[in-house]
């Protein structure tokens, strides 16, 4: 019955995103933000200041996505700017690998804390974050006990099934998190995931290594090690952002220091219109890239080949086709490259790679050879 009622949703999804498109043309790339923070939690900022400081940065849209918290973006009012609603949740976890401990950050995309009951849900198992006032209370009423004998893959099974059932979009926050003492986690806590979900491959913030270091692994490794063992994971680049007033910019700017998190480091372009039932329905079905500053004047996938074009900005750009486990199936240095499958084994999924001579990089979604379409909903 789940197999039947999953088909039917995936058909029903797909003739909404049809007509959609057939109703208003072309549909056009849209920048935005999946994950930032004002001063409702741990941000510097108001949310009207956050977005009017995002518009300026050339953003059509973010999700508002602080700490535990309800942000009513209907009051969030900036011409050609949507302000869409999001939260972001926190996990303490025993790591069985290290004597050290997870800590699990989840977005969820779409709704208002208020619109959900999540104090109950989470209230043996979760933490409020430490910045936030009352945490020492919330804290005190914990099972710990019950929280550090839980793995990270069965909580986070739970969370993005809690996701799903109230109708919004999970993100996998920064794995490689090494902050506080933290210790990161990968592939090997991922892979017991089944559900489909968001990775956050980059995150711009401090604390955030996401190249690797050691033997921790990058987490676009990560991602290769899921998709090539058939987990249906899709990605993005986030700013993370909590920093906004000008004299963090300024010294930003004179001492290029690293621990301010500041907005316009990231964005995904996602083929959309600008309103919320367009956008979510692109993210949920994968039409969209990440990237930190590259971005695509043209992108085409047709049975036969994959073509990338990308904007000419004056740099030298590496446009890279990545086969199954990272495998450089193709590299060309320019603006524009087609790969054509051949029916590799290698090719079992190919995304694309760009990176250009300012270390600015963007990443494409996977394209599967067996026409699987990654969709973000509870199966």
């Amino acid at each position: 019955m789940k197999i039947i009622l999953f088909f039917i949703i995936v058909f029903v999804l797909s003739i909404n995103i049809l007509f959609a498109q057939d109703a208003t043309g072309s549909k056009k790339y849209l920048k935005g933000q999946l994950h930032m923070h004002t001063n409702l939690s741990d941000g510097d900022a108001s949310p009207i200041d956050v977005a009017k400081e995002y518009k300026e940065m050339g953003y059509d849209f973010a999700y508002f996505t602080d700490h535990y918290q309800s942000n009513d973006v209907s009051n969030i009012k900036v011409d050609g700017f949507l302000a869409l609603p999001g939260a972001e949740w926190g996990a303490v976890l025993k790591n069985p690998y290290y004597n050290a401990i997870f800590n699990l950050h989840v977005n969820t995309l779409g709704k208002n804390l208020d619109d959900w009951g999540v104090f109950d849900l989470w209230k043996k198992h979760y933490y409020i974050h430490y910045s936030l006032a009352g945490y020492e209370e919330f804290l005190s009423e914990i099972d710990h006990d019950e929280m550090f004998n839980r793995t990270l893959s069965d909580v986070l099974t739970d969370f993005i099934e809690a996701a799903y059932k109230y109708g919004t979009i999970p993100i996998v926050n920064h794995p490689n998190w090494i902050t506080y003492g933290l210790c990161p986690f990968d592939y090997r806590e991922l892979l017991k995931v089944d559900l489909p979900y968001i990775l956050e491959i980059k995150n711009a913030s401090d604390g955030i290594t996401e190249e690797g270091y050691k033997s921790v692994n990058s987490v676009e490794y990560t991602w290769d090690v899921l998709l090539s063992n058939g987990k249906n994971v899709l990605c993005t680049f986030d700013d993370d952002a909590h920093n906004y007033s000008k004299e963090v910019r300024d010294k930003l700017d004179k001492y290029n220091t690293p621990e301010y998190m500041v907005p316009g480091k990231t964005f995904v372009m996602v083929k959309a219109d600008l309103n919320q039932y367009s956008i979510e329905n692109a993210l949920r079905c994968g039409d969209f890239y990440a990237s930190t500053g590259v971005e695509l004047e043209e992108y085409k996938v047709t049975k036969k080949s994959i073509y990338v074009k990308v904007k000419d900005k004056g740099k030298v750009n590496n446009i890279i086709f990545k086969g199954k486990m990272g495998l450089p199936l193709k590299w060309v240095t320019g603006n524009e490259a087609e790969y054509i499958f051949t029916g590799s084994p290698d090719e079992e999924y190919v995304r694309v790679k760009i990176a250009d001579s300012d270390y600015n990089m963007a990443l494409t979604q996977p394209v599967f050879q067996n026409g699987k379409k990654i969709i973000l909903i509870n199966k």
